[in-house]
């Protein structure tokens, strides 16, 4: 998934999560908001980005396994 010369995925989505994540926390920050309206907001994304890790959790056990599958599959293949 890596070029010899470039990053390869996993780094490049690390850092875009990280990104985000930085970026919604600085505008919630700077947000001209009360502080019950703001640790709202906080907990509220909070729970969100809790889900979207869930759901990214269950998609790579998937294609984990998937992966694994293809693999096993090409060890017993004698082409």
């Amino acid at each position: 998934m890596s070029g010899k010369d470039g990053i390869n995925v996993k780094d490049f989505l690390i850092g875009g999560l990280i990104g985000g994540i930085v970026g919604s926390v600085t505008a919630l920050l700077l947000a001209p908001k009360s502080g019950k309206e703001l640790r709202g907001d906080l907990n509220e994304h909070v729970d969100v980005m809790k889900e979207k890790g869930s759901q990214w959790k269950d998609v790579a056990y998937e294609k984990g396994i998937e992966i694994g599958n293809v693999a096993k599959d090409k060890k017993r293949c004698p082409c």
